[in-house]
This record gives C-alpha cells, sequence and structure tokens, in this order.
C-alpha cells in the first residue's frame, strides 16, 4: 500500500533571469506546469537548467494571442529533476501541481 502526496505552488517568472520553479524530487511521479497569464508576450521558457539556451516555450493563456484560448500545460511523467524558466517579457506566474509517492 502506497500513499502518494499532492504538492502544488506558484513563481512568478523574472525577465530574462533564470529562476528555479521547482527543485528536484526523488519521489515525484507527474509534474504539471501552466503558465497562467493573460497577456500575448508573456512567454515562459522551462528546461531542466539555469542555462537559457533550448528551454521549452509555455505559452500564456492569452485568448487573442493563442486558439484555443487556453493552452495545454506541460505534463512531465516521471521526471524527477529540477525545472527552471524565465520569461522573455513581463512577469508572468507559473503554476505547478506534482505527484509524489
Amino acid at each position: 500500500n502506497m500513499s502518494s502526496t499532492i504538492t502544488s505552488g506558484a513563481v512568478a517568472m523574472v525577465q530574462t533571469t533564470s529562476t528555479l520553479i521547482i527543485a528536484a524530487a526523488a519521489t515525484r511521479k507527474k509534474l504539471i506546469l501552466q503558465n497562467i497569464s493573460v497577456t500575448a508576450a508573456e512567454i515562459v521558457y522551462v528546461g531542466p537548467t539555469a542555462a537559457t539556451a533550448n528551454m521549452f516555450p509555455l505559452y500564456p493563456n492569452a485568448p487573442a494571442a493563442v486558439a484555443p484560448s487556453v493552452v495545454a500545460p506541460l505534463v512531465l511523467e516521471d521526471f524527477t529533476g529540477a525545472v527552471y524558466g524565465f520569461s522573455a517579457s513581463g512577469t508572468p506566474s507559473i503554476r505547478y501541481i506534482e505527484l509524489l509517492t
């Protein structure tokens, strides 16, 4: 019988500065990340290190910029590493939720 824990949080991104979104967790089974900004230019780039090259874009939930208006979150299965991110513009917020065992 395994027990699980769910944790969640929010991190404000800093424009052009890499920020730790969530630390590594050896027992993590799933991690979901969402850019909740409603400003089209506030794209957040995420990756496994603080290096900003080759990061993955998380687009904002900006109705005028993206169709459909709600952008799918990034879902990481069996990923135990840290996640860093930075904003190309503004200070959008990233929400996360993780499942730990």
